[in-house]
């Protein structure tokens, strides 16, 4: 719960800052970067995660040796992570919110980059903090 109010918080007061140098083009752009970003990554993890715990652990390392998988089964397990909905679904709002930024002239540059740095910022602090480091 709490790592949700942190990347909410972060956006918040992100597009704050965004709003004091840039204004509503700022914050626009600031806030569509972050979004984007964060939700293409939540659409990987949850994907993965889901993949992941679908594999059930071999008993024994001998036997996870022997049983090593093709190359078209890693393959195909990769473009199933790759192509996932939830990943897609993020990149197709990822590509509205630009088209939409690009169309009404909001769209800034520097507003949006730091919104993506915010956000990989928070995930990799966020991912520290779980990992105990």
């Amino acid at each position: 719960m709490y790592k949700a109010l942190f990347i909410f918080f972060g956006a918040f007061f992100g597009g704050v800052i965004a709003w004091i140098l840039q204004k509503l083009s700022g914050v626009l752009s600031f806030e569509a970067g972050f979004l984007s970003f964060t939700l293409v990554f939540l659409g990987s993890f949850f994907t993965l995660n889901q993949r992941l715990r679908s594999i059930q652990p071999s008993s024994s390392q001998e036997e996870q040796e022997e049983q090593k998988p093709s190359f078209s089964t890693r393959f195909s397990i990769g473009l199933g992570i790759s192509f996932s909905f939830l990943r897609i679904l993020a990149y197709i709002l990822l590509v509205l919110a630009l088209l939409a930024l690009l169309e009404y002239k909001f769209f800034n540059l520097y507003a949006y980059m730091s919104g993506i740095f915010l956000s990989v910022l928070l995930i990799v602090v966020l991912l520290g903090i779980s990992l105990k480091f």
